[in-house]
């Protein structure tokens, strides 16, 4: 048992009996521990020492008994808190079945039943302590257990501690205040402006992972995951899983939008639909699908019909219109070709996507989609590709070899053009493979951000025009129809 428990032992000797450390975090850690007067197991949250010392005895208190008077079946009620051991504390009942979490690491994936069953249960609480004026700010499948078969919602009140003033991201202590892949687009920015909304688009990424086995934003770092919250939209789900019904797309469409006036504007309407089998979605929230340029397909597809005497060379626009820098920062690997003849070089091939794409990540100057979304388009073409994930910058590459040795090739493609960026071949001993995936990742990583900035530089430098809308749709309705005749 570490020095912590002890110290909370000797603090709390007179109600509680620490047992064991359950969850540790950021923020907090939660112990296991034995209620005496009522002889009954609990959990204890203990707040870390630096947020404890930002808040003070008598703000925690104050905020503490706020949340302890939500009285709700899908809320995890407050037993006790206060200070022990040099450190703020709160009291909570022990769900010995686990969270949500818990059960994603054994399952994966949920059935569409079962994840909207939790999904309800979570904005019915959200309803309620919405109603109260308390905004979660941290809705996460760690803060999700449950009990006799019903989702329950626990640490209400943590973000409010942390943050009573709601504004978003930072408390006025300059706290951190929340959890990167969980977080609305107004909170990752730290907007003044969060309020119930910020809770539903949370609970649609919840849904969301409960479906396709993943966080839709995860990245390597803390901060590309929020660049993705703001800037990206969620992999295509039907790709993962293409049995949803038609409804449920919907929904989630909804609850994912970025801008919170596009979401549903309470967790009642976000229940209510859940419950309903889909909701009454005009036709504009459903355009904000996941297939965003689907949208204009029909309209670029026109254009470009119309348009297309216009151009002398398909590579490039029609005269007279420069084209508009085109985003290569916004990247995605391909997950590596096994060239071997039995498929015995698949793992390794994998596990140079998955490296390559975390490096990748770490680079502020990028935007690379994360590993699930690019395995739900494993051996798609290249147009599919950046058509479903928007990118601007494609990364191949294959794996060959016999027994003893490894031939990598990696290539570049600019979506835009069609033109290959560069290639790099590595033939090493197969003892090699962690130098040699170290080198690769490196030299991509480099190559990319040189090759990346001269473009977008040479792009920032061309003439403008004034129809560089009809360039766009030009473009996109070249890809539609390319992808036609794939």
């Amino acid at each position: 048992m570490d020095s912590k428990p002890t110290d909370l032992n000797a603090a709390l000797a007179d109600r509680y009996v620490v047992e064991r450390e359950i969850r540790h975090g950021g923020m907090a850690t939660v112990y296991l521990a034995r209620d005496l007067r009522h002889d009954r197991p609990v959990a204890i949250k203990v707040l870390a020492p630096e947020f404890g010392a930002a808040l003070g005895v008598e703000r925690f208190q104050r905020e503490i008994q706020i949340a302890a008077r939500l009285a709700h079946p899908n809320i995890l009620p407050i037993f006790d808190s206060g200070e022990a051991a040099g450190c703020l504390y709160y009291v909570m009942p022990y769900l010995a079945t686990g969270s949500l979490r818990d059960r994603l690491a054994r399952e994966v994936q949920l059935s569409t039943d079962e994840a909207v069953t939790v999904a309800r249960h979570v904005t019915d609480a959200l309803a309620y302590a919405h109603a109260q004026g308390i905004v979660h700010r941290d809705i996460k499948p760690e803060n999700i257990l449950f009990e006799s078969g019903h989702a329950i919602v626990a640490d209400f009140g943590v973000a409010r501690i942390l943050d009573p003033d709601g504004t978003g991201t930072f408390s006025s202590g300059g706290l951190a205040v929340g959890t990167p892949a969980y977080m609305s687009p107004e909170q990752a920015t730290g907007s003044a402006n969060v309020d119930q909304r910020s809770d539903i688009y949370s609970v649609g990424i919840v849904l969301y992972e409960m479906l396709a086995g993943a966080s839709p934003f995860m990245a390597a770092t803390p901060r590309a995951t929020l660049a993705r919250q703001v800037h990206e939209p969620p992999p295509p789900i039907e790709i993962v899983r293409p049995q949803l019904p038609a409804w449920l797309h919907r929904v989630l469409g909804r609850a994912l939008a970025k801008l919170p006036a596009d979401r549903f504007q309470t967790a009642g309407d976000f229940a209510g639909a859940l419950a309903a089998g889909g909701p009454d979605v005009p036709m504009k929230a459903r355009r904000r699908s996941w297939w965003p340029a689907a949208a204009v397909g029909a309209a670029a597809l026109a254009l470009f019909v119309a348009t297309r005497a216009m151009v002398s060379d398909r590579s490039g626009p029609a005269t007279g219109v420069s084209a508009p820098p085109a985003d290569r920062r916004q990247v995605a690997v391909l997950f590596f070709d096994d060239m071997s003849r039995d498929g015995s070089l698949r793992d390794v091939a994998d596990g140079l996507t998955i490296d390559l794409i975390s490096e990748l990540a770490s680079a502020e100057s990028l935007f690379v989609r994360s590993a699930l979304a690019v395995r739900s388009l494993r051996g798609a073409a290249l147009d599919s590709v950046a058509h479903a994930l928007h990118v601007g910058t494609v990364v191949h590459g294959s794996v060959a070899g016999a027994r003893d040795r490894l031939r990598v090739i990696v290539s570049l493609t600019d979506v835009a053009t069609g033109r290959q960026l560069g290639s790099r071949e590595w033939n090493r001993p197969v003892g090699d493979l962690f130098a040699l995936e170290d080198e690769i990742k490196a030299e991509v990583a480099g190559f990319l951000r040189r090759q990346i900035g001269v473009a977008v530089d040479a792009e920032r430098r061309r003439t403008g025009t004034s129809s560089v809308a009809a360039w766009e749709a030009l473009r996109q309705g070249e890809r539609l129809v390319a992808e036609g005749h794939e």
